[in-house]
């Protein structure tokens, strides 16, 4: 029964994303990343407090946000008028503004707070960054799928499966309530039952409005997503991959590297780029050659989290990273040095230290590990798509400013020592 509920909520919560070379899921509100944020726009943190990577998967529209109505001095002698609201970010026509941020921030010092957790520069720009990237990406997303014409019976299609998923939602937990174990045919019988009839559909996708946080553009935005990622996730794709692919992909083989990235966005400038890619060339020839030690090159160098540890990344399986560092990885042997290479996170160069030789046999769920892969590569495809027709401007640099350090009002002052330092970059 358990695993019964947990599989349901999985299939209304989860979407994929991707960060550096790995895998997340967005939040509760739709906003991910790339690359998860949660509550009011602010980043997922993980146990120290820290601002978890984002992946790329978002559905969230972003929209320029109307300016506060400037209250008279008569109407507020004592106070002064409101800030007004500045552009932070432009990505082609969309704008992303300082009053979302400021509520974003606020949430999260908030949740810093209650957890009695210092209150740092590092630590407020490594979110702020995090928000940044979430958001720019969010904008992407959206773009693209403004401009894809789908047939209105995917687009239904799509909502009556979101539908679905929040009415089978809602019989778990009234089983669970009544402590009548259901089966997986019983509720999904009861659910498509309750789905013909109009209403009970229409109250169903109000409440997944209302939970996500979404209005009704955003919920036309994603059903458009929902029939894209169906159509390049299908079960024939799927089995294409996994026959396409080396059975270590599939079968539990994991391995143990050293990892330097240096990373650029898909929507940096092209001198950006360059500039990433020389530098790697500069940094893998200096360690072939003996000049430079793999681990300090890392430390002094790379743009992933795994700099701190000198690089050292793993164990991780093949499907969990992005397909080229995958095939470079897999076919080194420990202590071959491979790269440098790109991947859609940037340039990278990789060490074999250990390889834990798998099953032989590919797993029983080896197409649900494939149709995740490509859901992947989709998202991927298309920030990077977008990002060509929407420039992106930064108006005001992510950093933490004296206002970002003034707790918020209401919440505890936080007398707990300096955590260990926010994540820098995307987890890989």
């Amino acid at each position: 029964m358990k695993q019964l509920m947990a599989a349901c909520l999985l299939a209304f919560l989860a979407s994929a994303n991707c960060d550096c070379v790995g895998t997340a899921k967005p939040s509760r509100d739709g906003n991910s990343g790339p690359s998860a944020l949660a509550g009011t726009d602010g980043p997922s943190l993980d146990r120290s407090g820290s601002a978890a990577p984002l992946p790329a998967e978002i559905v969230p529209v972003v929209k320029p946000v109307a300016e506060p109505a400037t209250k008279s001095a008569a109407a507020q002698p004592t106070s002064a008028p409101e800030p007004r609201s500045r552009p932070l970010i432009s990505v082609g026509r969309a704008t992303i503004t300082s009053d979302r941020l400021d509520k974003a921030m606020a949430a999260l010092k908030r949740r810093w707070a209650s957890r009695n957790q210092e209150l740092t520069r590092e630590k407020v720009t490594e979110a702020k960054k995090v928000l940044y990237k979430n958001w720019i990406d969010e904008a992407l997303v959206n773009d693209y799928l403004r401009n894809q014409i789908l047939s209105a019976k995917e687009i239904d299609s799509a909502k009556r499966e979101m539908a679905k998923r929040v009415i089978m939602d809602r019989l778990i937990g009234e089983y669970l309530r009544d402590k009548r174990p259901p089966s997986k045919e019983q509720v999904e019988a009861e659910a498509e039952e309750l789905l013909n009839k109009k209403v009970e559909m229409q109250e169903a996708l109000s409440s997944y409005k209302e939970f996500k946080r979404w209005d009704d553009e955003q919920l036309e935005l994603h059903a458009k997503l929902h029939v894209l990622e169906s159509r390049a996730t299908t079960p024939e794709k799927a089995a294409a991959l996994v026959e396409q692919s080396p059975i270590s992909y599939f079968d539990g083989t994991r391995l143990t590297v050293k990892h330097l990235l240096i990373a650029y966005k898909a929507y940096d400038k092209r001198k950006a780029k360059q500039d990433a890619e020389q530098k790697c060339k500069v940094i893998a020839k200096a360690v072939r050659t003996g000049r430079l030690d793999f681990a300090d090159a890392a430390r002094m160098n790379s743009d992933c989290p795994s700099a701190s540890k000198g690089g050292k990344y793993g164990p991780f399986r093949l499907s969990d990273v992005p397909e080229r560092f995958a095939a470079v990885a897999n076919a080194l042997e420990p202590g071959e040095t491979g790269g440098p290479f790109e991947t859609f996170f940037g340039w990278h160069v990789i060490q074999l230290i250990k390889r834990e030789e798998g099953s032989g046999q590919v797993s029983a769920n080896a197409d649900k590990v494939a149709a995740g892969i490509l859901k992947n590569q989709l998202h991927k495809r298309i920030i990077t798509e977008s990002a060509r027709n929407n420039p992106v401007t930064i108006h005001e640099p992510p950093t933490a400013t004296d206002a970002d350090m003034a707790p918020v009002q209401g919440a505890p002052p936080s007398s707990a020592p300096a955590t260990r330092p926010a994540r820098r970059h995307p987890r890989p």
